[in-house]
């Protein structure tokens, strides 16, 4: 299970599988990491070394605070490439990934090959995220 010390504060979990060049699947605020990209999964590994990492404050990675906003969010995924020596990728993101995507896309044009967003909407924001994480629906009778 690879995670990469991104900053002082945030151990960074991701997944990585394929050959080629690098992409980067960036996931909604209110999935699971990898299983939000499961069907793509398949197809990108054949072209592609797809990354799929897990923000701050969500899935696996590890943070000292789990507050975060979408520019923070956008600067942990250019340390991320900075990291993995990565200079630039294809960034595909769903939702809150779309747009982190967009702002480091922005911010930092010669880090994004390419740029496909999903879902993107104007405000990010983390307030009831737990409400659709499956174990705070189990343990609330949903």
């Amino acid at each position: 299970m690879p995670y990469l010390h991104n900053n002082r504060d945030l151990d960074m979990y991701y997944e990585q599988l394929g050959v080629g060049e690098p992409i980067i699947f960036l996931h909604s605020g209110y999935s699971r990491g990898i299983l939000a990209f499961a069907c793509q999964i398949l197809d990108f590994q054949q072209q592609y070394t797809c990354y799929f990492p897990d923000f701050r404050g969500h899935g696996r990675t590890k943070c000292a605070s789990l507050e975060w906003n979408t520019p923070q969010l956008a600067e942990d995924i250019v340390n991320y490439l900075d990291g993995l020596a990565i200079a630039k990728a294809h960034l595909v993101g769903y939702s809150l990934g779309a747009n982190v995507a967009l702002y480091s896309a922005v911010n930092h044009p010669q880090r994004v090959a390419t740029l496909t967003t999903i879902g993107a909407s104007g405000f990010a924001d983390p307030d009831g995220a737990d409400a659709f994480e499956p174990e705070w629906l189990i343990a609330n009778g949903r």
